[in-house]
């Protein structure tokens, strides 16, 4: 009898514990892309000589449009296309570089929203595996790419500032 009460004990133990870590994320994600309306906007920054901008305009409620740049001298050395997508209950932050991946895009999927910061994960990616994006105080905007490469762990971060409101709808 005393071994039932014990199995039974630990059966409750485990249910409450199995219900309590159910996330919030879990749930549908039904305004997904609301909730990251703080990218809306043109952002500048400058790491070595180099100038980088980022400009995101809300498209829709699930799709906000975005560009980037990353310009030294009189030469854009990179440039891509961004999208920040909602499919269903999940958000996908899908860049797409001129001259890498076949040219295709990649998607990160995000995994953490903490109104900001905003991260979004592809695991099977070979560099970046994650990006984050992290607001602060308003008018900065840190994006940060990392992940292993050739076997080594690297981050790299963007510092920016915003240089307008873009209005949308």
């Amino acid at each position: 009898m005393q071994n039932i009460l014990r199995k039974s004990f630990w059966l409750i133990v485990l249910s409450i514990l199995s219900a309590s870590c159910v996330k919030e994320s879990s749930k549908p994600v039904k305004d997904g892309l609301k909730t990251l309306d703080w990218f809306i906007g043109s952002w500048t920054g400058e790491i070595k000589g180099s100038i980088f901008s980022e400009t995101w305009k809300k498209v829709n409620d699930s799709l906000f449009s975005g560009q980037s740049y990353f310009i030294k001298g009189s030469d854009t050395l990179n440039r891509e296309t961004i999208s920040l997508q909602q499919q269903d209950t999940t958000v996908f932050y899908i860049p797409l570089v001129e001259g890498q991946n076949d040219n295709k895009p990649v998607y990160f999927k995000l995994t953490f929203s903490d109104n900001p910061p905003a991260v979004f994960e592809n695991p099977g990616h070979d560099f970046p595996q994650k990006i984050t994006y992290e607001l602060r105080n308003g008018d900065s905007l840190v994006a940060t790419v990392s992940g292993l490469q050739e076997g080594k762990r690297r981050i790299i971060s963007f510092p920016m500032k915003r240089e307008k409101n873009i209005k949308s709808d």
